[in-house]
């Protein structure tokens, strides 16, 4: 087992790099590893031999900043399975083994994967695979391991409420996922992905409610996604001058949310939300002028009272500008001494009667 430390292999040049199919001899495979990830020192290279005499070779490579802390397992794993009980020696395993078991008898595992491009195992490195290339066959097999830390599931922060769940989106796009599906059980819910990006090869989703959402408004959100996989997009509000219909417009169009539930709501309101793999919040279009000005918790409420919340506090300034004789005393006795100077000692006190009226 050896880390990268050398960089003799580096590209040179900001060009796209070439990925070539995977080869049959295992040191051209090396070779071309050691170079895509020259001077990456958490890069693990581990070599290792197999059969009766140990006469067949292979190499493990992962990133072990990304990976479990097991990972030299699958090697034995793969081998196990090879062999017609569970737990026994694999000494008498040959590449040809190898090639018959996962060519004819397929991968049943969905952690499981086979590759035979270059630039499938190198963008599997870096999502947090274990790839595993034999030598004398011109394919690898990638073992999902990936093990990163991540914040778990928390109350809101922007969004908290007393009413509904007090759970919020983190930072993975697969379990934001699961906490809609797991909150709107429906077929009809669709989730589109694309990856963006040459460099940071960022995950974006975006879902919709079929039979909900409006086709008009699903095609025009299509259409103005398109071209969106050349872009480098980090974070979900890097998507909002993409699907905004006037970036010079002083409102805004698309609204934010953190809270699985308000998400859901939009989807049976016939919006269209769009995820990115890392951020915590989630992008909802079209947004409403009125949208903005409602709470995540007045979902929660009746309707009649929901009025009643929303128009009691304008019916009182209201009436206090209009009717001011209405004023409490004190109340009453700021608002004559400041205007026009007259004394306190002017005007006459009627005690703590509900409604006072003027000298």
């Amino acid at each position: 087992m050896r880390k990268m430390t050398t960089p003799s292999s580096a590209p040179t040049s900001s060009a796209q790099p070439t990925y070539p199919d995977i080869a049959a001899r295992l040191e051209e495979n090396l070779k071309l590893i050691e170079g895509f990830f020259a001077n990456c020192r958490d890069l693990t290279i581990h070599s290792w031999n197999y059969g009766q005499h140990l006469e067949h070779s292979a190499f493990t490579v992962y990133f072990d900043t990304l990976t479990k802390t097991t990972v030299t397992n699958f090697a034995k794993n793969t081998l196990q399975n090879l062999v017609p009980h569970e737990l026994g020696p694999a000494e008498t395993i040959t590449i040809s083994d190898v090639i018959d078991y996962f060519e004819n008898h397929g991968i049943a595992s969905p952690n499981v994967e086979l590759m035979s491009n270059m630039q499938q195992a190198v963008r599997g490195i870096l999502d947090g695979k274990v790839i595993i290339f034999f030598n004398g066959w011109p394919k690898a097999i990638a073992y999902f391991a990936l093990d990163v830390e991540q914040r778990q599931t928390s109350e809101p922060i922007t969004e908290p409420t007393v009413q509904g769940p007090h759970v919020s989106f983190i930072e993975s796009l697969d379990r934001n996922i699961g906490v809609i599906r797991s909150l709107l059980k429906s077929h009809e819910l669709k989730f589109e992905y694309m990856i963006t990006g040459e460099k940071a090869h960022r995950t974006v989703s975006y879902g919709y409610l079929n039979g909900v959402v409006k086709p008009e408004t699903l095609e025009a959100f299509k259409q103005k996604i398109e071209g969106i996989e050349q872009e480098e997009i980090i974070e979900v509000s890097y998507l909002e001058e993409w699907v905004n219909d006037s970036n010079y417009s002083p409102f805004p169009q698309v609204r934010y949310t953190e809270r699985p539930d308000t998400a859901v709501t939009s989807l049976l309101d016939g919006k269209i939300i769009a995820l990115v793999d890392g951020s915590p919040a989630v992008l909802i279009c079209p947004g409403k002028f009125i949208e903005f000005f409602t709470n995540s918790e007045d979902y929660y409420y009746r309707t009649t009272f929901f009025f009643i919340n929303s128009s009691n506090p304008a019916g009182r300034i209201s009436h206090r500008a209009h009717a001011a004789q209405h004023l409490h005393c004190v109340v009453n006795v700021s608002l004559r001494t400041h205007p026009d100077g007259s004394s306190v000692s002017h005007i006459r006190y009627t005690g703590r009667y509900p409604f006072p009226g003027y000298d």
